[in-house]
């Protein structure tokens, strides 16, 4: 969808606000996109519910906006879509998903299926606590691979590495980012933080301001994560024992894959969102923290309780795990 010319306000046109992107209470929605014809340069798409407005600046409920500014730097990093396209159901989406995957990853079913719905959850970073991924096991190419596949599939993804706690504390939370941090080992700081953007439970004093570090998280390292108390629990996939002979998955082909999911995702989630963020699904024969973590891993499919009642089979062993830690 080709973003509409920008036309020139008057002087008594009022000053639009700036936004990382808005859900208004009827479900109407307001999301930032990368220029189709200019990749530097961001606009945003306006979503009545029933069709969607590009331009660089758009109105709606009584005011005008614009996209808020971003460090170049990280416009460049991020991975955005330029529109929406049809999506099909929750289960083609996530099929779709899974055959890339497994092609480029050689995982077993499972591990892939999991890391599926994960990806799903991204596009809902306003379901609280935010469930969180980690891959673990040594550098391989199986493993590289699905971190890349993620940097295309997950909503504003970031692949970082040699990440620290100020580092992480610098980042502009406000755009709803998906971390994707890859280094061989994650420090207590960084865990406990990461652990606190997921619950957001509240803000960080620094520096005479108060931080919002609320965030979607992935990572992949040598081993696993603490569990220690704050610790929120998340999803965990070995990446040691998958195949070796896997599809070469290069820069073409990763523009290819973000160009053709990136579109339906984001329709997928302003067709569903009033759906999932008022979901009643709650999983059952789980601890408390992995409960939480699978009630919000179902609501993403709120139009398929065959796909929700599958949500608590990927964290049986996980809290089988956290169980006999007790």
């Amino acid at each position: 969808m080709a973003p509409k010319q920008k036309k020139s306000r008057g002087t008594a046109e009022p000053i639009p606000l700036l936004t990382t992107g808005k859900v208004f209470e009827n479900g109407s929605a307001l999301e930032p996109l990368r220029e189709l014809t200019n990749p530097g340069r961001l606009c945003l798409l306006y979503w009545s519910g029933r069709e969607a407005t590009v331009g660089s600046e758009v109105q709606c409920h009584g005011q005008r906006y614009a996209p808020a500014p971003i460090d170049p730097t990280i416009l460049r990093a991020l991975t955005l879509p330029t529109g929406i396209a049809p999506h099909g159901s929750a289960r083609k989406l996530l099929d779709e998903i899974s055959r890339v995957m497994a092609e480029y990853t050689g995982l077993p079913e499972n591990p892939i299926a999991a890391a599926s719905r994960w990806i799903l959850s991204t596009w809902f970073p306003e379901l609280r606590p935010s469930p969180g991924l980690s891959l673990i096991g040594p550098d391989t190419t199986a493993g590289k691979q699905l971190f890349e596949l993620l940097h295309c599939l997950c909503r504003h993804p970031l692949l970082l590495t040699e990440v620290t706690t100020a580092g992480l504390r610098a980042l502009p939370m406000e755009w709803g980012l998906t971390l994707l941090i890859r280094q061989p080992q994650l420090s207590s700081g960084l865990q406990r933080l990461l652990s606190i953007g997921r619950k957001s439970v509240g803000f960080i004093p620094r520096g005479g301001r108060l931080l919002d570090l609320h965030c979607c998280a992935a990572t992949y390292s040598e081993l696993v994560a603490a569990r220690g108390a704050g610790i929120l629990p998340g999803l965990e996939i070995s990446v040691i024992s998958a195949r070796h002979d896997l599809a070469v998955l290069d820069d073409g082909m990763r523009q290819k894959i973000a160009n053709g999911f990136q579109p339906k995702l984001l329709a997928y989630r302003l067709a569903t969102f009033l759906k999932v963020f008022n979901s009643a699904y709650a999983a059952s024969g789980l601890t408390p923290p992995m409960q939480e973590f699978a009630k919000n891993l179902g609501a993403c499919t709120p139009d398929d309780p065959d796909l929700q009642a599958q949500v608590p089979e990927f964290l049986r062993i996980q809290d089988k795990e956290m169980r006999s830690a007790a």
